[in-house]
């Protein structure tokens, strides 16, 4: 998006997570009038900050009594953790009925995980939606609250978001295990389903400059055959052979009992997502956006095995 004189305001939730902070980044850059609203101020940062807590909706009330209209309400915040549907759905809500009036535009950052993933074919906005645990439950909550408050909400869905910084995240295990010559066998078709941090922020940059008629919904992607990947990941960990390959069946074995024993760095549920053969189609913001992805998962795959790998070779 390229600077001008007047440049709309923003008020901004998430500035301290992943996507936020880099939207936050990207927005003063080009010199946006913006408004943080969280539990804490970023560090280092002179921009306008309301304090308040989504886990608590009685604190948003006092919080944000004195605040004018914005252009854009940005809702990046969200919880992955047990408080998930506190913060994402009731805190939502809260931040609706407190701020939503004062919205000229909404814009929800919302999950691809809410569609029904069958791990093969093709998934877009058309797809049904059947959210599989509580994150992603919560989110569609969300979503569907945003809707109902702002008719002409703007709803992005990204897949796994990718770049340096990211949490829990399938890459730093298969990082791991390539840097100590073990990787699993996969599918010649498996995909990754990833987007870069910098594109989805370029696409909410997008909005804000050419703001869509009325309601919409887009899924934010941009899939990496699996071999693909693994092929980075080894270029910047510097095994450029893999020495072991795992059979698919000691896998399988190791992913069952990870589930059992509720193990989160590996199980069936992170196993189903390198078998993955799904791909989710981005085609419909393409179309308002033909430039998109500007940076790619690629990229964000490269930087992402650097910024962990590259300072212990």
């Amino acid at each position: 998006m390229k600077k001008t004189d007047t440049q709309p305001s923003v008020f901004l939730t998430g500035a301290n997570g992943f996507v936020g902070s880099a939207l936050l980044r990207r927005m003063q850059t080009e010199g946006f009038s913006v408004t943080l609203g969280g539990r804490r101020k970023p560090l280092s940062n002179d921009v306008g900050f309301v304090a308040f807590d989504l886990a608590a909706p009685s604190s948003l009330e006092a919080a944000l009594a004195g605040l004018q209209t914005f252009d854009f309400v940005i809702h990046a915040a969200g919880s992955l953790r047990g408080d998930c549907n506190a913060v994402n759905h009731l805190g939502t809500r809260a931040l609706l009925e407190h701020l939503g009036t004062r919205a000229g535009r909404w814009i929800q950052l919302g999950s691809a995980g809410v569609y029904r993933n069958p791990f093969c074919g093709i998934i877009d906005e058309a797809s049904p939606v059947e959210p599989v645990s509580g994150y992603e439950e919560s989110k569609l909550l969300a979503d569907q609250v945003v809707q109902e408050v702002h008719p002409n909400a703007v709803i992005l869905r990204p897949t796994m978001v990718a770049g340096p910084g990211m949490k829990g995240s399938p890459l730093r295990l298969l990082a791991r295990g390539i840097r100590a010559g073990v990787v699993p066998s996969v599918e010649a078709d498996a995909f990754l389903n990833l987007v870069n941090v910098e594109d989805v922020a370029d696409a909410i940059l997008h909005i804000c400059a050419h703001p869509p008629d009325g309601r919409a919904e887009y899924i934010l992607s941009d899939d990496v055959p699996l071999h693909s990947c693994l092929e980075l990941l080894a270029a910047e960990v510097r095994r450029p052979a893999f020495s072991f390959r795992l059979p698919h069946s000691l896998v399988q074995m190791a992913a069952g009992a990870g589930s059992l024993m509720g193990l989160e760095v590996f199980n069936a549920r992170r196993l189903a997502i390198l078998q993955n053969r799904a791909r989710f189609d981005a085609g419909r913001f393409r179309k308002i956006y033909p430039g998109w992805p500007q940076f790619g998962s690629p990229s964000a795959i490269s930087e992402f095995a650097r910024s962990q790998f590259s300072a212990n070779p």
